[in-house]
């Protein structure tokens, strides 16, 4: 068919094309006409209808409003329920016209308003109805006349304003319908005119327009030729001979042939290409379209060599050349120099081999994965050994399964951010499950890459294994909660600052120890509150840091408080690399015990603890730092206790050290205030008085001896004799050494002690007599008559003078040891337990270890030892029989036994005199001594005892 005949039936079919759609526009217009007219018609009716409510609910408005005059006119029940029947019909009505209002004309502000002057009526209808219904009629009508009115006008006057709208509404809509009736009959002309005209010009343009193209036809053709030649890729034409008909400047420089000389040769001589990796010629392009009448593609790895032997890597295609008719009439061939395309390709696996071997051998576990699934796609060896699963088990795979299920979480809200693209990455510190159940630490980065092999990016994720650090953590948490716990465990008060003097730390203890809240943030309310508890706050404040910046500190510095502690207060440096400062560590002791007990021991150190005189430590260093001219003449007073050894025997420690006090009180009291005593022994008192001469030392002695007698006149129930034996010496040259003074003065002392001692005797054996008596109330009449007694059988076996007064000594004092002995044992009327047995047999010890001690009563101690045992070796404490019990002891005996017998006990009643006689004589040869009970029956038979 000829190009004219294609014309011609093209503008035919244009023509009846416009012919068509203007029939068309003529329905679709006539329809749209009468579906306006309807709608504005309906639109019409709606504001008509919405009119005659309005008006009909100003009816019913002003309906309600004589209602309410009724309301307030009423006069019994009836009426006002009729009345109240009214304002409520019409009040639905109104209310009804309201909410249909609402939905048909929403935010229409007139109506608005007058449902809001509606509303403001309720409590003024209210009142009215209140009072009527409450008889007040008189309130009802005054309500209904003023209050009633005005909000009923006003409601009328809003309304009126409605009305005017909705009426003016109703008349706009049925102007707007007549209106476009008018204007759509117009449209439908004048679009049907513009049809017809627009299809004669449509016609017209074609014809135009067509020859216009053939012209731009040839135009283009030519143009066709230069781009072919302008174009940086190379164009080959062959005919389907497979002969070359032409080529473009690029072909021509690529191949090395001119299209003339290249004209009509085949095209494989011209196009020269083959394999670059074998070598081989590669498959010819042109005969693989001529045979499949397709594209196709070059392959691969491509080299073009010129005529001149230029080597090109060249890419693209070729495509078979149709006729009007589709049939093949040749093939063009396309091609392009992609050389530097090819070195960068080589440039590209180079360079992702070496990130392949930087990914391989990266010592973090590095992997790839899909973000929309969290499928692994890629991980490196280091991964895979720290989450501890081969490579194979992770591929295809979630990171989800063996994420810890507490950092799923974290892990998953931060992807989900990346993925929206709201962060460029995210870190998080995070745990994976290894396949044996052990947990690993990993600090892990992820953020998003281009993928070549994937149509989208792609998460990479970077995690290094942190497990021994997070265990050194823990570690290091658990010593710092285990110090912080020693820190507030112990009894220092602590706190540490930084160099600024804000805390960081600080225990309870010392919180409690100055007394402080529990937030101390504060440093000045801090410094201020401690400095107002310290004694001396002036002179402690360089001991203490303060926010002016005093450092370094003192290591150790002694505060004190106004309360009378004292805290002691240790300064260390914390130090950065064992050099540079960055705080310090404060420690706060209440060392006031410590304090307390050193002045003790301080004390104790020169002082006796049982007089709270002097000690001999303090008086030899009293006598070095006196022992001076300017002292002279000194003198010096040794004293020594008469007896004390046999108090603290005999009557027990107690007495004894009452006796030391006694003593070392009379002493002190005659002493004047510059002078120096001390107790320099157990019994001995020293006494220094400087710048006093012997005269002034002499009367001193003889005041003490008169208090010592004075108190003895006065206290005569004590169980001891104060007696002292004094000395005195006077230096009063500066050559003389205070050792010969001393020495001088001891010597005196024990002369005096001396002449002494026979009072000391007498006084010793009253104060026992004394103490025994009071012990036991029977004692001394009980002694008294064994003293008798037993005389008379010493003077019947013709016994010496000595041992006759030993044997009365031993008869007086043979139950010295009982003085031990308590009371209630001693007293007690029923029998004695086996342990309180115990207690009465060591009584002849006891007074075998007093008597021992004395140097006046020593005599007759292994006479009272043996008192209790028997001539048959049954006795105590020894178990001696016969001969080897003194004569002495067997005498006291048989006299004691027959005494016990014949006296009331508290355990029983006296013997006949008969009786005992009798027991006596049984006994002997078992528990006396035949011969000394044969005497003492004699004695009592010849004496009526």
């Amino acid at each position: 068919m000829s190009g004219r005949k294609r014309f011609d039936l093209f503008l035919i079919g244009g023509f009846s094309f416009l012919i068509l759609l203007v029939i068309v526009l003529a329905l679709l217009g006539a329809s749209s006409l009468g579906k306006s007219r309807a709608l504005f018609r309906q639109t019409h009716q709606n504001s008509f209808q919405a009119w005659i409510e309005t008006e009909r609910a100003n009816a019913d408005l002003i309906t309600v409003h004589r209602a309410m005059k009724d309301v307030a006119l009423s006069r019994n029940d009836e009426q006002l329920q009729s009345a109240l029947n009214d304002v409520d019909t019409c009040d639905l009505n109104i209310r009804d016209y309201f909410s249909s209002m609402k939905v048909s004309d929403p935010g229409n502000p007139l109506l608005s308003d007058v449902m809001d002057a509606y509303n403001g009526w309720i409590p003024i209808k209210t009142w009215t109805i209140t009072f009527a219904q409450n008889g007040q009629y008189e309130l009802a009508a005054e309500n209904t006349r003023v209050a009633d009115y005005a909000q009923v006008k006003l409601i009328r006057s809003k309304m009126q304003l409605l009305i005017e709208q909705k009426r003016a509404e109703a008349d706009k809509a049925y102007a707007q319908s007549e209106h476009m009736a008018a204007v759509y009959g117009q449209y439908l002309f004048w679009m049907t005119l513009l049809a017809v005209l627009l299809a004669v010009g449509m016609s017209v343009y074609v014809r135009s327009r067509l020859l216009q193209i053939q012209h731009t036809l040839h135009e283009e053709k030519e143009k066709l030729q230069i781009t072919l030649n302008s174009i940086g890729d190379g164009v080959i034409t062959t005919d389907t001979d497979r002969n070359v008909v032409g080529l473009n400047k690029v072909a021509e420089e690529f191949t090395g042939w001119k299209t003339a000389e290249a004209f009509g040769r085949p095209f494989s001589q011209v196009f020269d290409i083959t394999n670059a990796y074998t070598g081989e010629r590669a498959k010819d392009p042109v005969e693989e379209v001529l045979t499949t009448d397709s594209i196709c593609l070059l392959e691969n790895h491509t080299i073009l060599t010129s005529r001149d032997g230029v080597r090109r890597h060249i890419a693209d295609s070729a495509a078979p050349i149709k006729d009007e008719n589709g049939e093949t009439s040749g093939v063009v061939m396309i091609f392009r120099d992609v050389t530097e395309r090819k070195l960068a390709e080589k440039l590209l696996m180079d360079s992702e081999e070496r990130f392949r071997t930087i990914f391989e051998q990266a010592p973090i576990g590095i992997a790839v994965s899909d973000p929309a699934t969290g499928r692994i796609l890629e991980i490196n060896g280091r991964f895979a050994e720290i989450i501890g699963r081969p490579r194979a088990a992770v591929m295809d795979v979630d990171w989800m399964s063996f994420t810890h299920p507490d950092d799923l979480r974290g892990d998953l809200d931060g992807a989900a951010l990346l993925s929206a693209g709201k962060i460029p990455g995210y870190h998080m510190e995070k745990r994976y499950i290894r396949p044996d159940a052990s947990v690993v630490w990993a600090d892990m980065s992820v953020t998003l890459i281009k993928d070549r092999r994937s149509e989208g990016p792609v998460n990479l994720c970077m995690i290094a294994d942190i497990t021994e650090l997070k265990n050194a953590e823990r570690a290091l948490a658990q010593s710092n909660t285990m110090l912080e716990a020693t820190l507030q465990a112990t009894a220092d008060g602590i706190e540490a600052l930084d160099l600024d003097g804000n805390f960081f730390f600080y225990n309870d203890q010392f919180r409690k120890m100055w007394d402080l809240p529990e937030d101390i943030a504060d440093i000045d309310f801090t410094f201020a509150h401690i400095l107002a508890r310290l004694a001396n706050p002036n002179a402690a404040l360089s001991g203490i840091h303060d926010l002016m910046g005093r450092f370094p500190l003192e290591p150790f510095r002694e505060l004190r408080l106004t309360d009378g502690r004292t805290i002691e207060r240790y300064a260390k440096p914390i130090l950065v690399d064992g050099q540079k400062t960055t705080g310090y560590v404060l420690s706060y002791r209440d060392i006031s015990e410590s304090k307390r007990r050193e002045t003790e021991i301080l004390y104790l150190n020169y002082h006796d603890l049982l007089t709270g005189l002097y000690n001999r430590a303090y008086f030899e260093e009293a006598c070095s730092r006196l022992d001076c001219g300017r002292q002279l003449p000194i003198s010096v007073i040794m004293g020594d206790i008469n007896g004390l050894k046999l108090v603290n025997d005999a009557f027990g420690h107690k007495e004894g050290d009452k006796l030391l006090v006694e003593i070392a009180r009379i002493l002190s009291v005659c002493c004047r205030k510059e002078d120096i005593l001390a107790r320099t022994g157990g019994d001995e008192f020293c006494i220094l008085l400087p710048q006093t001469a012997a005269a002034d030392a002499r009367a001193i002695c003889k005041r003490i001896y008169s208090d010592c007698v004075k108190y003895g006149n006065k206290s005569v129930k004590d169980a001891f004799y104060l007696s002292i034996s004094l000395g005195y010496a006077t230096k009063t040259e500066a050559e003389t050494t205070i050792e010969s003074i001393l020495a001088e003065a001891e010597g005196y002392m024990y002369k005096q002690k001396l002449l002494e001692r026979k009072s000391m005797r007498s006084s010793l054996l009253s104060s026992i007599k004394t103490t025994m008596a009071e012990k036991n109330h029977i004692t001394a009449e009980h002694e008294e008559r064994l003293v008798a007694l037993s005389k008379l059988i010493g003077e019947a076996m013709d016994l010496s003078d000595a041992q006759i007064n030993e044997l009365e000594l031993l008869s007086t004092l043979h139950d010295l040891g009982k003085l031990s002995i308590d009371d209630q044992i001693l007293n007690k009327p029923g029998d004695l337990t086996e342990d309180e047995w115990v207690e009465i047999r060591k009584h002849p010890e006891v007074g075998y270890r007093i008597t021992q001690a004395s140097p006046e009563l020593a005599p007759i101690a292994e006479y009272i030892l043996c008192h209790h045992e028997h001539w048959d070796g049954s006795g105590y404490p020894q178990g001696l029989r016969g001969e080897a019990i003194p004569l002495l002891s067997r005498i006291v005996s048989v006299v004691d036994s027959y005494d016990a017998m014949t006296q009331d006990r508290p355990y029983r009643t006296a013997m006949p005199r008969p009786d005992a006689i009798r027991e006596i004589l049984a006994n002997a040869g078992t528990q006396f001594d035949p011969a000394v009970a044969q005497i003492f029956i004699s004695v009592l038979q010849e004496f009526g005892c």
